[in-house]
C-alpha cells in the first residue's frame, strides 16, 4: 500500500514539474511575442512620423519662402522715407502673395472654386446673408459670391460663401410665406447642410500654369526688393506690369 502511495505521489510530482516547464515556456513565448509587437508598433509609428514629415516638408519650405519675402518687404518699407512710399506698388506686391499660397495648395490637390450663378447648392455653398427680391424667378438663387470655396481631390474642403436672393413674400399665401420664412431662417441660422460631391478633375495643367505664375511673381518681388536695397531709383515703374 505504501509503495502505491509513493508511486502516485511521484506521478503527481512529475505532472507538476511538467506543468511548471510548460508554464515557463509559455511565459517566455508571451514575453517574446509582446516584445515583437512592441517593436513592430515602434517601427510603424516611426514610419508614420517619417511619412508625415516627408509630406509636410515641401509645404513647410514653400511657406517659409513666402514668409521670407514678406519679411523682406516689411524691412524695405520700414527703411524708406514715408514721403517716398508708393501705396500702389505695395498693393501690387501684396496681391502676389495669395496666388503663391494657392499654388502651395495646388500641389496638395487643393483648389479654389466658385459655382456658376444659379440655384443655391447646399452641397457646395454656404449662406452668409440673404437679400430680398421682388422677382420670384430669383428666389433661392445666388446673388453674389462672397468667398471662394476649396475642394480637396474633388471633395469639398470648405464651401463657397454666398449671398442668396429671397423672394419678398408680401402678396402670397400663408403656406408659401411660411415656406419662404423657413428657408430664410435656415439660411440665417446656418442650418443648410453641407455635403461633399466627388468630381474627377485634371490637375496637371492647372498646377503647371500656377507654377509658372508663381515663378513670375517671385521674380517680380525679387527684382523689386533687390533693386530697392540697392537704390530706390533703380526700380522700374513697370516692374509689376504683366
Amino acid at each position: 500500500g505504501i509503495d502505491l502511495i509513493i508511486t502516485k505521489m511521484k506521478n503527481i510530482q512529475d505532472h507538476l514539474t511538467r506543468l511548471e516547464r510548460e508554464f515557463q515556456s509559455k511565459l517566455k513565448y508571451n514575453q517574446h511575442k509582446e516584445k515583437i509587437i512592441d517593436n513592430l508598433h515602434s517601427e510603424l509609428q516611426e514610419h508614420k512620423n517619417d511619412l508625415i514629415k516627408k509630406v509636410l516638408r515641401p509645404v513647410l519650405m514653400d511657406v517659409i519662402l513666402i514668409i521670407d519675402d514678406i519679411k523682406k518687404l516689411i524691412n524695405v518699407y520700414r527703411s524708406k522715407d514715408s514721403s517716398r512710399l508708393d501705396p500702389s506698388k505695395l498693393l501690387d506686391l501684396m496681391e502676389t502673395f495669395p496666388p503663391d499660397l494657392e499654388e502651395i495648395l495646388y500641389r496638395q490637390m487643393v483648389e479654389p472654386f466658385r459655382c456658376d450663378k444659379g440655384t443655391f447648392d447646399p452641397s457646395r455653398q454656404k449662406v452668409a446673408r440673404t437679400s430680398e427680391t421682388d422677382d420670384e424667378s430669383k428666389d433661392k438663387t445666388v446673388a453674389q459670391s462672397i468667398r471662394d470655396g476649396y475642394e480637396w481631390e474633388g471633395k469639398v474642403l470648405r464651401p463657397e460663401l454666398v449671398e442668396v436672393y429671397i423672394f419678398k413674400a408680401d402678396a402670397i399665401s400663408d403656406e408659401k410665406k411660411a415656406d419662404y420664412n423657413t428657408f430664410r431662417g435656415d439660411c440665417a441660422s446656418d442650418h443648410a447642410r453641407v455635403h461633399t460631391r466627388e468630381r474627377v478633375r485634371t490637375h496637371k495643367g492647372v498646377r503647371e500654369r500656377a507654377r509658372k505664375l508663381a515663378r513670375k511673381r517671385s521674380r517680380k518681388r525679387a527684382a523689386y526688393l533687390n533693386g530697392t536695397f540697392a537704390s530706390d531709383n533703380q526700380v522700374s515703374a513697370n516692374t509689376f506690369t504683366e
